[in-house]
């Protein structure tokens, strides 16, 4: 299939388009702010493009969070053909972009000064000092703690909870209690760090008929913060949390937590109903005596990624052990029964899409490995990529918290890819910054069957220049769409 060139006018308002740029990254003043010509070019073609019948791909790129510019570019596939249409537009004010809302969740973490230990050592430091005044303790966690203190901050619809209070129907009022927390402390241990020290604020006052009252916090952590870090989390469903996801880290590491906790044992922890609070609306606490085990994973099982079903009524949780990728698929409307799958050996490198009801795991050099619904159940698709155009082609850019710059769909055995095509790189910006990154102005779109590759097309295009000055390689997403 020869190149073919499509040309896209972008007629730019001058003033507009001078005030945005300089707004945003300082040496854009170069990009010239008239008419501006974006050509986009086919480089690269394999194989029949009726392979990619139906589907679509939308490119998108901004400028960043403040006043500026976006394109998007859309590649779709009808008649045998493709075809590409580009549009722009600015926005004048920040773009508001926020984080997924953490409703019906449960987060079990680490908490220093949510602590029995900790509250009665502060109150005896507080006796040292007089009303009015403050004073900050060193303390070495280990002579005072065996295992990290935990507590659960839970969301229930969109109402907040912690495990650290509970709740007085009478007088509608929340009162301190660590009960919750140490029967929490006691499924997800993790060792006391021996070296980790923490600086202890504290503050006493009294109240207007002498009462001693004082407040408290940890300041802030020297050696061995970094080995105390525990993540648990758990989604809500029909009257109760299930807790399936394992974190400890080293920042950035997954893995299972120690001393003492099963880390693959997934529960079901009920909630009960503690009365009306002052808002007339149902308190719910944490009912630590009906929590139950409710499956397994494998012995070794370390998760590197999980995701809850769009309708909420289930998880998707991966991972690997024993040198393979494993997933397991957990249904909350069957009371949490698990599935397990066995995707393929593991390797160094992989990258994971989450969609509504199942999920892409790429590992470079092997394939792609889709785990989606079928029959009641869930079942694996693979689709080889080793020696592939596509697989040598280019590099996936990591999705971002709120950005996704490599996207999938599926269906009838047939697997799409998108993805900006570029070149992992050191990047040098005109005002001498320098950074890792992955630089280009490509486009790509592959089509994959159970047989590996069908179809593969890429892209260049002119609004290179324009990415180099403007573009961060986080403020850009693709999305794949199919066809009713």
């Amino acid at each position: 299939m020869g190149n073919r060139r499509i040309k896209i006018w972008f007629v730019i308002l001058a003033a507009l388009t001078i005030a945005a740029l300089a707004y945003t990254f300082a040496g854009a003043a170069s990009i010239r702010a008239t008419a501006d010509e974006v050509e986009y070019v086919q480089k690269e073609s394999c194989g029949d493009p009726s392979a990619a019948e139906g589907a679509s791909a939308v490119f998108s790129n901004s400028t960043g969070y403040g006043p500026g510019i976006s394109w998007t570019a859309e590649l779709s596939f009808s008649g045998g053909r493709d075809e590409i249409k580009v549009s722009h537009r600015f926005f004048e004010t920040a773009e508001q972009r926020t984080s997924a809302p953490y409703w019906n969740q449960i987060q079990i973490e680490a908490s220093f000064d949510k602590s029995p230990e900790i509250d009665a050592l502060a109150r005896e430091i507080a006796l040292g000092i007089k009303p009015g005044e403050h004073t900050v303790a060193e303390i070495r966690m280990s002579d005072i703690l065996d295992y990290v203190p935990v507590m659960a901050h839970y969301y229930i619809g969109t109402s907040s909870y912690y495990s650290f209070v509970s709740y007085n129907a009478d007088t509608k009022q929340q009162e301190v209690t660590y009960e919750v927390n140490g029967a929490l402390g006691e499924l997800f241990r993790k060792m006391m760090p021996e070296d980790l020290v923490a600086s202890l604020r504290v503050n006493r006052w009294e109240d207007k008929n002498g009462e001693m009252g004082i407040t408290y916090y940890i300041e802030s952590m020297t050696e061995g913060d970094e080995d105390s870090n525990i993540m648990v989390t758990g989604q809500y469903y029909d009257g109760a949390f299930y807790i399936f996801h394992y974190m400890s880290r080293p920042y950035g590491s997954f893995e299972p937590l120690a001393d003492g906790s099963d880390p693959y044992k997934v529960y079901r922890l009920p909630v009960k109903d503690e009365g009306l609070d002052e808002y007339n609306k149902t308190y719910y606490g944490l009912d630590m005596d009906s929590i139950s085990v409710i499956g397994e994973y494998e012995e070794g099982f370390d998760i590197f990624g999980s995701s809850v079903m769009a309708d909420g009524t289930g998880a998707m949780v991966v991972g690997t052990a024993g040198g393979r990728f494993k997933a397991y698929v957990i249904d909350f409307a069957q009371g949490g029964s698990l599935q397990a799958l066995d995707l393929g050996p593991e390797t160094e490198d992989h990258t994971v899409v989450f969609k509504d009801d199942w999920f892409l795991l790429e590992a470079p050099g092997d394939g792609y490995y889709v785990v989606y619904p079928e029959g009641g159940a869930y079942a694996v698709f693979f689709a080889p990529t080793d020696g592939s155009v596509e697989a040598a082609d280019l590099h996936h850019i990591q999705p971002y918290e709120h950005y996704r710059a490599f996207d999938a769909g599926f269906r009838d055995g047939k697997l799409i890819v998108s993805d900006f095509a570029g070149i992992e790189t050191t990047v040098i910006r005109p005002n001498g910054y320098t950074y890792k990154g992955v630089q280009g102005n490509g486009i790509s779109l592959a089509v994959y069957s159970e047989n590996g590759l069908e179809y593969y097309v890429r892209y260049e295009s002119s609004l290179y220049g324009l990415r180099y000055y403007l573009i961060s390689e986080g403020m850009c997403s693709t999305e794949v769409r199919l066809a009713d």
